[in-house]
């Protein structure tokens, strides 16, 4: 937990990750957190790879590096750097979601593969109830063939240049408290979440059934992650309950990690 008084911003992160399979996971995830800056990682390996476990823990260990080293301004870079490091030798293959935040509370994201990366707010419904209102940030990079979703981008990139990613920033204003998360496919699956293009043209997916529920969990906890002083320890406690939840149901079908950034921007005080 990062508690800054002057610019009056608090980051926390967590991560959890549950295989309904019984076995390990190919999924690898990182949460970092220091004085004036968080991150987190998640490489999601393609399971259909002995090696991707390997790709993944390669992919994660040199985008957690870069984002401390350079924090938010790093962000946007990695497709270069993670595509120009990691070779394509035939081992596997993996995904990449990163989160980045600084003590100014700017918040840099960067998806490369499939899952998605959300950010979501609390919105009271009465005195006792919040409803957790979700924007997506960042999908996969996914084109249209013959009326066919295919996806676009994994590592290693086989193509010339680095390999397409969804980029971008966003800038929380005093009184703000935002919860980042980027989800595994385990939890915005492909296979759950049918592509199309809406009336205005744009690809539309309707709400993996695991997601819902991990929003619906996010709702019960929200006042503790808005008002709580050890959030971190709140943080990593609702995420791991979350998924163990999920599990239990049998709302999982695939390996499923979750990792969360949460920015609370207060009002300055004199």
């Amino acid at each position: 937990m990062t508690t800054l008084t002057a610019a009056r911003v608090e980051l926390a992160v967590a991560a959890a990750t549950a295989s309904p399979r019984g076995v390990d996971s190919q999924d690898r995830v990182l949460a970092e957190s220091a004085r004036t800056s968080a991150a987190v990682v998640v490489c999601d390996g393609v399971g259909s790879h002995a090696g991707s476990g390997a790709v993944a823990e390669l992919a994660c260990r040199l985008a957690a590096g870069e984002l401390r080293d350079r924090g938010v301004t790093a962000v946007a870079g990695l497709p270069a750097v993670l595509t120009g490091a990691i070779a394509d030798e035939g081992l596997g293959a993996t995904t990449m979601l990163a989160l980045a935040a600084d003590d100014a509370g700017e918040v840099g994201f960067c998806l490369l593969g499939n899952g998605m990366i959300v950010e979501a707010a609390g919105l009271p419904i009465d005195e006792t109830r919040v409803r957790v209102a979700w924007t997506e940030l960042a999908l996969p990079q996914v084109e249209l063939r013959g009326g066919r979703p295919l996806l676009a981008s994994f590592l290693p990139w086989p193509g010339p240049g680095a390999a397409p990613a969804a980029v971008g920033t966003r800038r929380l204003a005093a009184g703000q408290t935002r919860l980042f998360l980027a989800c595994s496919d385990g939890i915005g699956s492909e296979e759950e979440r049918s592509v199309g293009i809406g009336p205005d043209g744009r690809l539309w997916r309707p709400v993996d059934p695991a997601f819902a529920a991990l929003l619906d969990l996010l709702g019960d906890a929200w006042p503790s992650l808005c008002n709580d002083t050890d959030v971190q320890s709140e943080l990593e406690k609702i995420l791991a309950t979350a998924l163990a939840s999920l599990l239990a149901a049998g709302q999982l079908e695939d390996d499923a990690t979750v990792a969360a950034l949460l920015v609370r921007s207060q009002e300055s005080r004199p």
